[in-house]
């Protein structure tokens, strides 16, 4: 029997979830000969680029390129769409390189989708606050560390920064001060499994992270 591993390399795997989340198999089939045949190279080419951001503008760029051709190679990606297998793939960027672990590919339905979508679009507008709060007046200044007297000053001021920062992909930082024991200690460790993870799980970013994993 296949495993979550098995699926998340699987073309047939993948193909079958985009099935279930509502397209059509004009758009799988795009998506197939865009070089996009498992879940894990979706995640692991988007990972490197801008994400799911560069995963709705590419969709867009097919709807220009296709959406008018011939009938035979027509296709049209919906906002809907477009917005689900964002919020998917935003959902495994974050379990796989944040939580180090995979979802099961085909527990993903239609209305699951949606809510990644939804969720997609949260994480995009936080993340754009958390951008303009950089530049804020009230964000956490951190003076120059003086002496041993001002050391808890400065820790305190430092941990308190590192809490409430996200990095350039819109990862928490907070793992940098996560003391708790780990599942995983290092990157190169074999990804868990887990058939769902709940990213609405209030400190899931906190203790679970498996390392303290930032990416740049």
């Amino acid at each position: 029997m296949a495993t979550i591993t098995d699926r998340y390399s699987s073309e047939e795997s993948f193909m079958d979830f985009l099935e279930s989340i509502g397209f059509s198999p004009a758009q799988r089939n795009r998506i197939s000969l865009e070089g996009f045949t498992s879940m894990k190279i979706l995640v692991a080419h988007s990972y490197q680029l801008e994400g799911s951001s560069g995963l709705e503008k590419y969709l867009r760029d097919l709807n220009k390129t296709y959406a008018g051709a011939a009938q035979a190679i027509r296709v049209h990606y919906t906002p809907r769409i477009v917005s689900c297998l964002a919020g998917c793939l935003n959902y495994y960027i974050l379990s796989v390189y944040a939580l180090h672990t995979i979802p099961g590919v085909l527990v993903i339905d239609a209305n699951m989708a949606a809510n990644h979508g939804k969720f997609w679009t949260k994480y995009k507008c936080d993340k754009n606050a958390s951008d303009l709060y950089k530049d804020d007046d009230v964000a956490t200044d951190l003076s120059k560390l003086k002496g041993a007297t001002a050391w808890v000053a400065f820790r305190d001021a430092f941990t308190y920064k590192l809490r409430n920062a996200i990095n350039a992909r819109g990862l928490p930082m907070v793992c940098l001060i996560d003391t708790a024991i780990r599942a995983v200690t290092h990157e190169n460790a074999n990804l868990l499994e887990a058939i769902h993870i709940n990213l609405n799980k209030e400190l899931l970013f906190d203790t679970p992270m498996p390392y303290a994993r930032i990416m740049n």
